[in-house]
C-alpha cells in the first residue's frame, strides 16, 4: 500500500508515504515516511522516518529516525535516533541516540548516547554516554561515561560513572568495567 500527499505550495511542503515490504522511499521537507521489511527509507528536514527488518533508515535535520531488526539507522542535527536488535546507529549534533542489543551506537557533540547489552557505545564532546551490561564506551572531552554492572556481593545492579579528564580517564579511548565496577581500557 502506498499513500502520498503532494505539496500544496512551495511554502507548505509536506509528503506522507506509506509502503509495504521491499520498498525504497524518498521524502522531502516535512515528510513522514514509513516502510516495511528490507526497505531503504530516506527523509528530509523535520521528517519522521521509520523502517523495518533489515532496513537502512536515514533522516534529516530535526528528524525522528527509527529502525528495526538488523537496521542501519542515521540521523541529523538535533535528531532523535533509535535502532533495533543488531543495529548500527548514528546521530548528530544535539542528538538523542539509542541502540539495541549487539548495537554499535554513535553520537555527536552535545548528544545523549545510550547502548544496549554488549554494545559498542561512542559519544562526542560534552556527551553523556551510557552503556549496557558488557558494553564498551568512548567519550570526548568533558563527557560522562556510565556503565551498568552486576555486583554479586550486594546482589544488585549498579552503575559506575567516570568523567573524561578525571582519575586517568582519557578522551577517545574505549573503556569497559572490571569485576569490581572500575573503568579499565578495553
Amino acid at each position: 500500500m502506498t499513500e502520498v500527499i503532494e505539496p500544496t505550495s512551495k511554502t507548505n511542503s509536506q509528503k506522507k508515504v506509506i509502503v509495504g515490504d521491499k520498498e525504497t522511499l524518498t521524502g522531502g521537507d516535512y515528510s513522514i515516511l514509513i516502510a516495511g521489511e528490507f526497505s531503504t527509507v530516506t527523509g528530509g528536514k523535520y521528517s519522521t522516518v521509520t523502517g523495518g527488518i533489515a532496513s537502512k533508515v536515514i533522516g534529516g535535520n530535526s528528524s525522528t529516525v527509527t529502525g528495526g531488526y538488523k537496521s542501519t539507522v542515521t540521523g541529523g542535527i538535533a535528531s532523535t535516533v533509535t535502532g533495533g536488535y543488531r543495529s548500527t546507529i548514528t546521530g548528530g549534533d544535539g542528538s538523542t541516540v539509542t541502540g539495541g542489543r549487539f548495537s554499535k551506537v554513535t553520537g555527536g557533540k552535545g548528544s545523549t548516547v545510550t547502548g544496549g547489552n554488549e554494545s559498542t557505545v561512542t559519544g562526542g564532546n560534552g556527551s553523556t554516554v551510557i552503556g549496557g551490561y558488557k558494553s564498551t564506551v568512548t567519550g570526548g572531552n568533558l563527557s560522562l561515561l556510565s556503565l551498568k554492572w552486576w555486583d554479586p556481593k550486594a546482589n544488585r545492579l549498579r552503575f559506575s560513572i567516570a568523567y573524561i579528564g578525571e582519575n586517568g580517564i582519557l578522551p577517545n579511548v574505549k573503556y569497559e568495567l572490571d569485576n569490581e565496577g572500575k573503568f579499565i581500557k578495553a
